[in-house]
């Protein structure tokens, strides 16, 4: 980037340019491959899944409540009260 030679390298081609497609480039440090997940998780509705079904009752999600003249609480919900 800028004006001057680097030697850092931001993205590196996945294939050679198909006529009439773009390129495909991918960051360097995943070069060889992506990073999987953990096993059995394949996408986002799994890892919800396997979420309630380890952390059920646990806090998930909070919201600040501003009160004026108060101070700020959190009000949370569990993992299980997501699935509701």
């Amino acid at each position: 980037m800028g004006g001057g030679n680097s030697n850092i390298e931001y993205a590196v081609p996945m294939n050679e340019k198909p006529k009439g497609e773009s390129q495909i480039f991918r960051g360097p440090m995943f070069k060889d491959g992506l990073i999987d997940g953990p096993p059995g998780i394949k996408d986002m509705k799994n890892a919800l899944l396997t979420s309630v079904a380890k952390h059920g009752k646990n806090n998930a999600l909070g919201t600040i409540i501003k009160k004026q003249g108060e101070p700020d609480t959190i009000k949370y919900v569990t993992y299980d009260e997501l699935l509701e």
